[in-house]
């Protein structure tokens, strides 16, 4: 558009100078005709001055529709982040649970070791008593035996390992229900798209 300016303006210039010689040597009439087809040429460069601004206007239109488009694609992707950084802190919340999973499991050691320690005792006094009878079979040997279940505290370990049996099972059955939670969860263990009870989660 701007190089067909420059040409007009340059032929509008030639045919100034045309006329200018026209009136000089005297033909009224060409000057005219020329007169006339220099207000045709005028207002079809009005007329395409026109159009170009109107498809300027469109092409700005366009562009602030492009600009609005990308706009809200950005919104979207800002609340795909936004939900991704819920989605990780939700993570490491189930990685706090997770490390709550040592408690209960602290405990289960605790007791199955004490319960270890105590059912050594019971072996050592079965294993006495055994002896004591095969090879004396006395009141004197049923006395001994008496003194060092006394020693042993065998009463005692009897008692309190079915009492640490019982919490090792509470805490064992505690760290299953977390776990398959926490799978439920994640579902570390699924394919990426599944159907799943909302209740469960």
């Amino acid at each position: 558009l701007a190089d067909n300016g420059v040409f007009r303006v340059l032929r509008l210039h030639r045919t100034t100078m045309l006329l200018q010689g026209m009136l000089a040597s005297g033909g009224i009439f060409l000057i005219f005709l020329m007169n006339q087809r220099l207000n045709i040429r005028q207002q079809q460069f009005t007329s395409e001055l026109h159009q170009s601004r109107q498809q300027l206007a469109e092409m700005n239109a366009e562009l602030e529709h492009r600009v609005a488009d990308e706009v809200l694609k950005n919104r979207e992707k800002d609340a795909f982040l936004i939900q991704q950084d819920k989605m990780a802190s939700i993570g490491q919340l189930a990685a706090g649970v997770a490390h709550e999973i040592n408690n209960p499991m602290g405990f289960i050691g605790s007791n199955l070791t004490t319960l270890d320690k105590y059912f050594g005792r019971l072996d050592e006094f079965i294993n006495a008593q055994d002896q004591v009878l095969v090879t004396e079979g006395s009141g004197e040997s049923i006395n001994r035996m008496a003194e060092l279940r006394r020693k042993l505290k065998l009463d005692r370990i009897l008692g309190d390992g079915k009492k640490l049996i019982a919490e090792s099972l509470d805490g064992s059955s505690r760290v299953r229900q977390i776990v398959q939670d926490l799978k439920t969860f994640s579902r570390l263990d699924q394919p990426m798209c599944t159907l799943i009870d909302l209740n469960e989660c």
